[in-house]
């Protein structure tokens, strides 16, 4: 070999490895298809997806308990308590539901 030739050889290998070296990378192989760029700055094959998102609708709680009765209507002038008395002919006088010993 021309000692031009090994020169030639030597400043391209210098380059291509100079720039794998600052890609930090270096790809071999045969790349078949169309690539209209420099050899040693071929891009790296491109390895990613989308990612799945699932929403879900928060879950509907309905609260089914019955609140207890703090109270009950109580109707002096026919001393006894709403529902057993439908109409009070004076006002209902509210009291608690519990008796005051307990």
């Amino acid at each position: 070999m021309k000692p031009l030739t090994k020169s030639i050889i030597a400043v391209l290998l210098a380059v291509a490895s100079g720039a794998a070296l600052a890609h930090g990378r270096v790809h071999l192989g045969v790349h078949v298809g169309p690539y209209w760029g420099p050899w040693w700055v071929m891009p790296p094959p491109v390895y990613y997806s989308q990612p799945i998102v699932i929403e879900r609708e928060p879950p509907i709680v309905i609260d089914q308990t019955v609140a207890p009765v703090d109270y009950w209507y109580f109707c002096r002038p026919a001393n006894a308590y709403y529902p057993y008395v439908k109409d009070c002919p004076a006002a209902w006088e509210r009291v608690p539901a519990k008796p005051a010993g307990q």
